[in-house]
């Protein structure tokens, strides 16, 4: 047998011939393997450790244990690596599962938020119209109030014109003063008419200006709830994301 002290090996002169490469054995190298098989020489060729070269054979029984232990070893090692990166794996791909999950809850609660603030905002932009539409309607009326009175009044001053004129016509009969009195009795009775509609102008003019006055109060307030209410959309997808985190 031949030791190598420098790697620790054994060769028997079989695997020497076989394994050690020599420039002067090399058109020989056959027919002195042949030799050497022919004179019964075993193949023999192993490590002095535990851990043996590739290729490996007839080692004494005790190198040969101490090769099984680490060869048991080395595959208990392998399954411990194997398992280990196994269940590395499965947490991985639960762990990302888990960012899925999470990230599409988070999808669909940022949509049902979504949706949520649009219908908030159709309503509130419903409600906006209808105040305006509203004090729309009450300034047409009022308009047409105003309209109605300045008629009564020119069929009033036009009633009184054609009485002044026949009051005027009758001045000369025999009956002026009785027809005087009469006169000033119509003209008492249109006066008084004349304040009564006044002064129930007054008061709806009155009530008008005070509906004005509530329907801008309540338009602004509207307003500002809709700008409040997009400030709050506007900062609420930040908040969440730095929340729920990114995904690998």
């Amino acid at each position: 047998m031949y030791h190598d002290l420098t790697t620790n090996l054994w060769y028997s002169p079989l695997k020497y011939v076989e394994l050690v490469p020599s420039p002067s054995r090399t058109r020989c190298q056959t027919d002195l393997l042949n030799l050497l098989r022919d004179k019964a020489c075993l193949p023999k060729y192993y490590s002095e450790t535990e851990i043996q070269p590739q290729g490996a054979i007839g080692m004494p029984p005790p190198i040969a244990r101490l090769a099984d232990r680490q060869k048991e070893h080395q595959l208990s090692l392998k399954l411990a690596t194997e398992a280990s990166e196994h269940t590395r794996k499965l947490e991985e791909t639960a762990h990302r599962d888990a960012l899925r999950r999470a990230k599409e809850s988070q999808d669909a609660s940022l949509a049902a938020a979504a949706q949520a603030a649009q219908r908030t905002q159709a309503l509130e932009q419903q409600r906006h119209d209808f105040e305006l539409q509203r004090v729309r309607d009450a300034e047409a009326m009022k308009r047409a109030e105003k309209a109605n009175w300045h008629r009564l009044l020119q069929d009033q001053d036009r009633e009184a014109a054609e009485q002044r004129a026949a009051y005027e016509n009758r001045k000369a009969s025999a009956a002026f003063a009785a027809e005087k009195k009469l006169v000033e009795a119509r003209k008492a009775e249109v006066e008084h008419r004349a304040n009564v509609e006044r002064c129930a102008l007054k008061e709806k003019e009155d009530l008008y200006e005070r509906n004005v006055k509530r329907q801008l109060q309540i338009t602004q307030r509207v307003d500002e709830s809709a700008q409040l209410h997009a400030k709050l959309r506007q900062e609420r997808p930040a908040i969440e994301q730095a929340q729920w985190g990114s995904v690998d």
